[in-house]
């Protein structure tokens, strides 16, 4: 009996050496998800009837839908996959009754481990993934990110989940890698859009965040196409000021330090005031006096040690107008400059008198419209006012 154990072990073992000679699982070991592999077992030493089980895990046989588990006779061997979108490892195994015989493990290139590397909008790339647009302007955000695909199988990324300002109207959709998007004059600072890539099976990828930054727009000298209801304040070294209408009651300071141009299109209401000034006027100069019902008489503060010059009598002129004004006595030379709204001086009219003067406009040398007059004494520009001539 004991001779007959002996003999049954030794052909065990026989044949378990036998088996383990030229045993082999081969295929991809990196492998990007949704793309078709092929896999080859090899088991030597069993009867060519024997029935091998293949089982997979983050992936699928034979198709995107396939199963995870798979019966060959030995003699066959072979198994396509495709693999899930995951970071976890994919694992296939072959095993006969049980125990395991052969494995691989793959490294699969998934979604979650790509990045959106670049965000654009209106062809401009974002820094440090912040867009800033300027209160009171409306547009449209043409927003883009960059093409991505999988590094194998070169499989383009062609759907993202994107997420938009709920201040804009703003909700989460499903599209390709640009969108547009509206954008109003004053919310959407702190919101956000957000944008990320869909993988294999629908798999959400890793999320750019972009966070909309509304700031106070820097005043470039342009004033173009406004209607001023308020009191206002324009200073640059350059102004220029086209389609302009100044509604009565609102009082206008225009500072240009270098230059101050007027173009046609530029109309002051009966009731406003406008000061236009060349360089940095003196307290005097720019001060209003507000009564009880907020209303801003246009004469300047009196003050005789200081230039000063008062609004043309009568405005709108017709024929002749008078224009008050103060000349210090320690002045050397002062002149009354009258320009177009195109900013070309038509006339400049001497003072020769200190003290309290009245000059004169003989009007009809002047074509109907809105002219600007300024005070200049010793080259220094004192005041400007409006003058309208209807002759």
């Amino acid at each position: 009996m004991m001779k007959k154990y002996i003999i049954f072990i030794f052909l065990l073992l026989n044949s378990l050496s036998s088996f383990s000679v030229g045993n082999s699982l081969v295929g991809p070991t990196t492998v990007d998800p949704g793309t078709y592999y092929s896999y080859r077992a090899n088991l030597d030493g069993w009867d060519i009837n024997t029935v091998v089980r293949w089982k997979i895990t983050n992936g699928r046989f034979n198709n995107v839908n396939g199963p995870t588990e798979l019966r060959q006779a030995i003699a066959v061997l072979y198994a396509d996959v495709v693999w899930d979108d995951t970071t976890n490892k994919g694992t296939i195994t072959v095993d006969i009754n049980g125990p395991v015989l052969l494995r691989i493990e793959v490294n699969i290139n998934s979604i979650k481990n790509m990045y959106i590397t670049d965000f654009r909008y209106n062809g401009s790339k974002v820094t440090n993934d912040i867009i800033k647009l300027p209160l009171g302007q409306t547009g449209i955000l043409e927003c883009t990110v960059p093409e991505m695909a999988y590094p194998l199988s070169k499989n383009k990324i062609t759907e993202f989940k994107w997420e938009t300002p709920k201040s804009w109207g703003g909700k989460t959709f499903y599209s390709g890698r640009t969108i547009k998007v509206n954008y109003n004059a004053t919310s959407g600072n702190g919101e956000t859009i957000k944008v990320t890539p869909l993988g294999f099976r629908s798999v959400l990828g890793n999320t750019k965040t972009i966070t909309i930054k509304r700031e106070t727009p820097t005043f470039d000298g342009n004033i173009k196409n406004v209607t001023i209801t308020s009191n206002k304040i324009y200073k640059h070294s350059k102004l220029y000021a086209e389609n302009v209408t100044i509604r009565s009651g609102a009082n206008v300071i225009m500072n240009g330090y270098n230059s101050v141009r007027i173009v046609p299109g530029f109309t002051a209401e009966l009731g406003s005031t406008v000061r236009i000034y060349n360089g940095t006027a003196s307290n005097s100069m720019t001060r209003g006096i507000m009564d009880e019902n907020n209303n801003i008489d246009d004469k300047m503060v009196k003050d005789k040690k200081d230039a000063r010059m008062e609004q043309n009598n009568p405005n709108p002129a017709k024929g002749s107008t008078a224009i008050n004004c103060y000349i210090p006595l320690e002045t050397v030379n002062a002149y009354i400059q009258i320009y177009n709204t195109m900013g070309g001086m038509v006339l400049k009219l001497p003072i020769g008198t200190k003290g309290q003067n009245e000059i004169y406009v003989d009007t009809y040398k002047l074509p109907n419209g809105i002219y600007i007059y300024s005070l200049v004494t010793d080259g220094r520009l004192i005041d400007t006012k409006r003058m309208i001539i209807a002759n």
